[in-house]
């Protein structure tokens, strides 16, 4: 009995850490032969694991939080949260997130726009 706990333990274990990112099925459903080329190389790289794609995701979260934690300006401390809100919104396309925040720098006066910093 316990060969057999420690057995699914392991079992469990492996399948958690070493879940990989399924590239090919993401290929056909893209449109931009950019996105198209990137998703290649993803389905090339084998080293790409969830844990990877979790830590990208964890450190564009901290540093949109740092962000709004140093913006100064209301605006600007709104703009990084609407960034933010587009970011975890899963029903628009990337082409579309691009055009609302394009959209938003375009509400912003040229001196915020400079206080945004590189993006």
């Amino acid at each position: 009995m316990r060969s057999l706990l420690v057995f699914l333990l392991l079992t469990i274990t492996y399948a958690l850490a070493y879940d990989p990112v399924f590239v090919d099925e993401l290929e056909g459903l893209v449109i931009n032969k950019n996105d198209e080329h990137e998703l290649g190389m993803l389905d090339d790289d084998n080293n790409m694991i969830r844990v990877v794609v979790e830590r990208k995701k964890l450190l564009h979260q901290q540093k949109l939080n740092m962000r709004i934690a140093n913006a100064t300006d209301p605006k600007i401390k709104e703009f990084w949260e609407e960034i933010r809100r587009i970011d975890d919104d899963m029903s628009i396309s990337e082409n579309g997130a691009d055009l609302k925040e394009f959209q938003l720098k375009s509400k912003l006066t040229p001196i915020q726009r400079l206080m945004l910093g590189d993006d």
